[in-house]
C-alpha cells in the first residue's frame, strides 16, 4: 500500500481507483487545501511531511521540484502519460 497526495486537478476517479486497489489516498480537498492557489512547492513539503506520494497532472509545473524530494508520481497530459519516480537515500 501507497499513501498518496492527489493534487486537486488529480481526477477523483483516479483516486477511486487507487483506493480501491488498497492504497491510502488523501485528496486536496479532504486536506482542506482545495481552491486556495498553494505554490508548488507547499504542496510537496505537505506531501514530504504527511510522508505521500504527490500524483498531479500538472506536470511542467512540478517536473522542475522532483529531484528535490524523496519520492514524487507525476503524470502529464491525457495524450501521454510521463512517469517520473525519484528515490533519495540518504
Amino acid at each position: 500500500m501507497a499513501y498518496i497526495y492527489a493534487n486537486e486537478n488529480f481526477y477523483y476517479a483516479a483516486v477511486e481507483i487507487l483506493q480501491q486497489l488498497g492504497h491510502n489516498v488523501l485528496t486536496t480537498k479532504e486536506a482542506g487545501k482545495d481552491n486556495k492557489r498553494i505554490p508548488d512547492e507547499e504542496v510537496l513539503a505537505f506531501a514530504m511531511a504527511e510522508k505521500r506520494i504527490v500524483v498531479t497532472f500538472n506536470y511542467n509545473h512540478f517536473k522542475r521540484l522532483h529531484r528535490f524530494f524523496r519520492i514524487i508520481l507525476v503524470l502529464s497530459s491525457a495524450q501521454k502519460t510521463k512517469i517520473i519516480m525519484r528515490w533519495h537515500i540518504a
